[in-house]
């Protein structure tokens, strides 16, 4: 892979997005649509509480340009082209420059989904992690049952190549809240539920750009 497009942060237009960093501007409706769902939720990225400004200038206008220069991922917010308006993000990471592979993860908001927004953004970035970025596989873990997105990844080229029986726990409540569960905790075991994680990856040879 090439490490050389780490040197300038890219910024994508496709017909109905604009793909760039996130900025302050992006705050509010940033914190409306993150708190507001919960299947969105990204590895490696923080919770944020109503009003925490702090975390995400420190997440997004600190961390994120860092993360790009050291080469360990790139998160770009998803806005509408037509009003530049945050409605969702998509990372690629975990790089492994001889292999030549790396891992997306994806979020939309609640009210932006079902228009092929995150179709059309997985395309763009795939787009540019083979052709210029110049990776030959890249892949994903998604919930079983979260139907919706492993259908953006078939779209996209994705093939499903295997299942991890009970790799993870949803230990998320259906307004956002974190359930924090204790051995002594009996209330709370109700909501730990395991889940079964599928894992897609997509090769160059299979990729066919839409965007």
């Amino acid at each position: 892979m090439d490490k050389e497009v780490f040197k300038q942060f890219p910024v994508f237009k496709t017909d109905r997005l604009i793909i760039r960093p996130f900025v302050l501007e992006d705050y509010e409706s940033f914190i409306a649509w993150h708190r507001g769902d919960i299947v969105y939720y990204m590895d490696g990225l923080h919770y944020f509480e109503d009003g925490d400004l702090e975390t995400y200038l420190r997440l997004f206008l600190k961390n994120v340009p860092r993360m790009f220069q050291t080469k360990e991922s790139i998160i770009w917010c998803i806005a509408e082209k037509s009003t530049n308006k945050s409605i969702g993000k998509i990372e690629l990471c975990k790089y492994d420059f001889n292999a030549e592979t790396a891992q997306i993860h994806y979020c939309l908001a609640k009210e932006a989904r079902g228009n092929g927004y995150m179709s059309e953004a997985v395309n763009c970035i795939l787009n540019w992690a083979f052709h210029t970025l110049e990776a030959n596989r890249i892949y994903t873990y998604v919930s079983a049952e979260n139907a919706a997105s492993a259908n953006v990844l078939k779209k996209n080229g994705f093939i499903l190549e295997g299942v991890m029986r009970e790799a993870s726990v949803n230990k998320y409540t259906i307004d956002g809240q974190e359930i924090k569960i204790t051995k002594n905790d009996a209330s709370m075991a109700v909501y730990k539920k395991l889940q079964n994680i599928c894992i897609y990856g997509c090769l160059k040879r299979e990729f066919h750009c839409k965007v």
